[in-house]
């Protein structure tokens, strides 16, 4: 079995919901229904502290999820030259997105 990553994690979940109903009710009943639903199909505890949110977009209604950042992170050389630049590529789980400003 390959080595699981967040985004495998996260796809795989998505999937299971797509495909079981009462899988997606299960995650949408709320923070300690959707943690124990993960729980049984990764077949592993979560940490206790952890806490899950899970949220489904409609057509009128869309969610950007920022990532966790640590106060000494700085953008790299590359980065901040795209930003420069006028455009900026933002990393989603199926791809990412391009603005230009």
């Amino acid at each position: 079995m390959s080595e699981q990553t967040p985004q495998t994690l996260e796809t795989r979940i998505i999937t299971r919901a797509l495909q079981d109903p009462s899988f997606k009710e299960q995650l949408l009943s709320g923070p300690v229904a959707a943690k124990a639903a993960i729980e049984k199909e990764i077949e592993q505890k979560l940490p206790q502290d952890l806490q899950i949110k899970i949220l489904e977009e409609t057509d009128k209604v869309s969610y950007v999820v920022l990532p966790k950042t640590s106060s000494s992170e700085e953008l790299s050389e590359k980065e901040l030259e795209t930003v420069a630049g006028g455009f900026f590529r933002l990393p989603c789980t199926f791809g990412s997105i391009t603005f230009k400003f």
